[in-house]
């Protein structure tokens, strides 16, 4: 990972991809919510829907509890999609 990456003057510090998606993990000591985290479409330019925290633990925890969201997201649409295929082939 690039460490030098920044987003609206938050250094990005942790990045988890998941699928299509990257979440990542920002810290700015000098802002209000000193820790964020974001996400980021593949093909996307950009990061949006931020969690601001004012803590890094939590910025932790929720940086996972994001990635584990998607992965179960992924999960479900898979095994959807796989009993979609045993119906049809009926």
């Amino acid at each position: 990972m690039n460490g030098n990456e920044k987003n609206a003057n938050y250094s990005i510090t942790d990045r988890i991809k998941v699928g299509k998606m990257t979440f990542v993990l920002g810290e700015n000591p000098n802002a209000p919510s000193p820790f964020v985290t974001w996400q980021k479409m593949e093909g996307r330019s950009g990061y949006d829907v931020g969690n601001y925290m004012t803590d890094r633990e939590s910025a932790v925890k929720d940086l996972h509890r994001r990635a584990n969201n998607e992965k179960k997201l992924i999960s479900s649409i898979n095994n959807h999609s796989k009993q979609k295929e045993r119906n049809s082939a009926r």
